[in-house]
């Protein structure tokens, strides 16, 4: 379908924009709190790769440890075909919210 299609890659761009102005931001932030002399010993912030990877990794388990081998009982997909997992699967999951929407 060439809307949902249109839609994703709006989507998708727009995720994309706002990851490397974030990247951007923390590379800033990074450079100038080095560039100071930092006597304060001042507490950081949790950059936005620790917080990516982690949300990443919690989403993997509990996608296939909830809710493949606990609710579904059936092993998934990703074991079966890696290249279906990463190729086709996002865009189900995308079609799937669509058709839940209305």
């Amino acid at each position: 379908d060439i809307i949902t299609g249109g839609i994703t890659s709006m989507l998708l761009l727009l995720l994309y924009i706002q990851a490397s102005s974030a990247v951007a931001a923390e590379k800033r932030d990074i450079s100038f709190n080095e560039s100071k002399d930092n006597k304060k010993n001042k507490k950081r912030k949790m950059s936005w790769f620790k917080f990516a990877f982690i949300l990443h990794v919690l989403s993997w388990y509990m996608q296939i440890h909830p809710g493949h081998k606990i609710y579904e009982g059936v092993k998934p997909a990703l074991m079966d075909s890696l290249g279906q997992a990463f190729g086709v699967a996002p865009m189900f999951a995308f079609l799937e919210g669509v058709w839940f929407m209305g």
